[in-house]
């Protein structure tokens, strides 16, 4: 069965938005910190890992992106970053909430079987 690229990203990225709700709750500058540090750390190591854990089963799979896929993550990027930057700016921390809301309500419709 294949696992598109962008459903291990999701994967890799659910510990930041663990983190990231608490931003609400508890104290904002250490926990977005934290977040980021280890959505990166993770990322940095998950995403290779399974790129070469298929390799040596065969599977085929690669970062060899295509534009789409290259655009539509550059996209999400810039989209989160400066919608954080926003709500930090203003001290407005459900803008993070509302991030983590359409991210679970992608993922709950990937996971229906309705995303290509």
């Amino acid at each position: 069965m294949w696992i598109s690229w962008a459903t291990r990203m999701q994967a890799s990225f659910g510990a930041f938005f663990l983190w990231l709700v608490t931003l609400v709750y508890f104290t904002q500058d250490i926990t977005l910190g934290v977040s980021l540090g280890s959505a990166t750390q993770i990322s940095m190591f998950v995403v290779p890992l399974c790129v070469m854990v298929a390799w040596i089963t065969g599977i085929k799979m690669d970062l060899d992106l295509n534009l789409l896929e290259t655009g539509s993550l550059i996209m999400a990027i810039l989209v989160i970053a400066f919608t954080l930057q926003r709500a930090i700016e203003e001290e407005r921390y459900i803008d993070a909430t509302f991030i983590r809301h359409h991210v679970g309500a992608g993922l709950k419709r990937e996971k229906a079987g309705f995303a290509s």
